[in-house]
């Protein structure tokens, strides 16, 4: 079991469109996330360094909320083609006791709620690096990178994001898709663009299978000293 190196505060609460006392999750009656806020922050060399703020409202006494990353995956581009992934973690923190568990497909990220485990609202911080393993085309890069992965075993009533990017690119090459059955491009994700910053949110309720991806083509070399020989290794700092 790890213990957390640092404990965050509750910060950049997700402005709520549901109440979150009205919110019935369709995949899970034990729990439901009412607020899911998430920040990327792109470094150069193609690593993110990743936020996550995660509101749970317990219906159930259940003593654990658990994250799944996944470290092998095929993330599907808008022409129908696929990146394949060969991913590694690191860095990991969170304000709960967790445990790491994985296998060369993902990594199982166990956060532990206080003993009694009562019904009713817990926040969930949860900080790592994500490595997705170097450049996968020839004459051009790209960012791909799914903001909801359809691992999350309940629904999610409030998302919103917030992507940097490490320099300028072209704004009109974001694709942003969702699905469970393949991916399309969604309607009912909205985000503005600010200098190299996205801001996002999700006007629907996302079901636990449902993904949502995030694709931006860039030209070639926009990323350096990308880390290419990753063999899913979990490393905590």
């Amino acid at each position: 079991c790890l213990i957390s190196k640092y404990t965050y505060a509750t910060t950049n609460e997700v402005e709520q469109t549901t109440n979150p006392d009205d919110i019935v999750s369709k995949s899970n009656p034990e729990y439901v996330v009412t607020q899911y806020n998430i920040k990327v922050n792109v470094n150069e060399d193609n690593t993110y360094n990743v936020k996550e703020r995660i509101k749970v409202r317990y219906d159930a006494p259940v003593r654990q909320f658990l994250r799944s990353v996944l470290l092998k995956t095929n993330i599907e581009r808008i022409d129908g083609s696929v990146l394949r992934t060969n991913a590694e973690i690191s860095n990991v923190e969170s304000n709960k006791n967790f445990s790491l568990n994985g296998n060369d497909e993902r990594v199982w990220i166990q956060m532990s709620r206080e003993s009694k485990a009562g019904l009713g609202y817990d926040n969930f911080n949860l900080n790592y690096t994500y490595n997705s393993g170097g450049d996968k085309l020839s004459g051009q890069d790209e960012f791909c990178y799914d903001l909801v992965n359809g691992e999350l075993n309940t629904d999610i009533a409030n998302l919103t994001f917030e992507i940097t990017m490490p320099k300028e690119f072209n704004t009109n090459n974001i694709k942003i898709l969702t699905g469970s059955n393949g991916l399309v491009l969604s309607e009912n994700i909205k985000y503005t663009v600010n200098g190299n910053v996205i801001k996002g949110s999700v006007n629907k309720s996302i079901l636990s299978r449902e993904k949502i991806s995030v694709k931006i083509n860039l030209p070639e070399g926009y990323f350096k000293n990308t880390k290419s020989n990753v063999v899913n290794k979990i490393f905590i700092n």
